[in-house]
């Protein structure tokens, strides 16, 4: 039965659809959001691919919404890196 894997998926784009401009992100939360999305994207597309019940723009919004999910991860994760070399540089973070 593949219900408890769509609502995991669904939970994961919950939780990862972003963050409010100003609020801090932890690093735990944006490797926990990588490993997510790891474990679940490539299955799900294989799904939506797979799937005959659903038509070309069905196919192409999931697939919209997990690259959308990989672009927020991959822009809080250069957040993430550039607060690092701030932080290390002795810089402040404020902006």
């Amino acid at each position: 039965m593949k219900r408890p894997f769509f609502a995991v998926l669904a939970l994961a784009l919950i939780c990862s659809a972003g963050c409010p401009s100003g609020q801090l992100i932890s690093d735990d939360y944006v490797k926990a959001d990588r490993a997510t999305f790891m474990a679940v994207s490539g299955e799900y597309l294989t799904y939506v691919f797979n799937n005959g019940a659903l038509d070309d723009e069905e196919r192409k919004r999931r697939q919209r919404t997990i690259l959308s999910w990989r672009l927020r991860l991959e822009q809080m994760e250069r957040h993430m890196a550039a607060a690092a070399v701030e932080s290390a540089a002795g810089v402040s973070s404020s902006r």
